[in-house]
């Protein structure tokens, strides 16, 4: 649990950093960071299973977001090109990224210990286990941060 919280807080200042920074001198430098933390979560993710029994088989949206960040995708008619494509990271990437963030700041704010500003020592193993299926093994969100983008995008109407 403590190299899963640690590694969700150095994501998200990964994307702080992509997300705020307007002086980045190599975008592509900090997406391969970025997309090295993403598989990073996705690895430790997928081996939950091996260390609480009633998990596993079940996908998660950190190796779908490092797929579209690193390859791009084709999502409703729309094509969604790698974020490094072209070394600038437009208005729907910043969306997407943001999106991408708050979901990991609601997982990590509720492993937080407000007083330490730790790992709460309190989150139990079925704790932390309704936290991964309640936030990470949920269906749909690879699809939110798709309309996200989408959303962001010129041409949108709805």
């Amino acid at each position: 649990m403590s190299d899963f919280f640690h590694e969700i807080d150095d994501t998200i200042s990964q994307l702080n950093l992509i997300i705020e920074d307007k002086k980045i001198l190599d975008l592509h430098k900090e997406f391969a960071s970025l997309t090295e933390n993403l598989s990073r979560l996705d690895y430790m993710v997928g081996r939950v299973p091996y260390y609480i029994d009633g998990m596993g088989g079940l996908s998660n949206y950190f190796g779908y977001a490092l797929a579209v960040i690193n390859r791009g995708i084709k999502y409703k008619g729309n094509n969604i090109p790698s974020f490094i494509e072209d070394h600038e990271l437009n208005q729907q990437e910043k969306a997407y990224l943001r999106l991408l963030k708050d979901y990991l700041e609601i997982i990590y704010n509720q492993l937080l210990s407000e007083e330490t500003g730790q790992l709460s020592e309190r989150i139990t193993k079925s704790r932390f286990q309704k936290i991964i299926d309640e936030n990470i093994f949920v269906i749909g969100k690879e699809d939110e941060l798709l309309e996200e983008y989408i959303k962001h995008s010129k041409n949108y109407r709805e």
